[in-house]
């Protein structure tokens, strides 16, 4: 069996372990946070083993959802030329928090 593989079945193993003992009560429920429910909380562990066994599983996925996005992105109409553009787009959005910052506080001292 090739490690991939290997690494696939322990996460999905480690899903099932994890979602069978949410189902069947083998943990208390206050291990549970209160934005999730027994699923999330073994499908959060089982994508933990997954990054933490291999990394490189990360270094795919990341790619792919850029390109995802991109494709989403141009079927509503937003062509994204390059990488490049995608980097220069984290500066305008920190432009953008600090202007409105500066407007609110500007709003908020004429208010008193």
């Amino acid at each position: 069996m090739s490690p991939c593989l290997q690494v696939i079945v322990l996460s999905l193993l480690t899903w099932l372990v994890w979602f069978l003992a949410g189902r069947f009560h083998g943990y208390p429920y206050s291990w549970i946070p209160s934005s999730m429910d027994s699923f999330q909380l073994a499908l959060q562990f089982g994508i933990s083993v997954m990054v933490i066994a291999c990394p490189c599983a990360l270094g795919l996925a990341t790619p792919t959802a850029v390109m995802v996005a991109t494709g989403v992105g141009a079927s509503q109409g937003v062509l994204i030329k390059g990488g490049q553009a995608l980097e220069s787009a984290q500066k305008v959005w920190k432009l953008f928090m600090i202007m409105c910052m500066h407007l609110l506080k500007a709003a908020l001292s004429d208010w008193r």
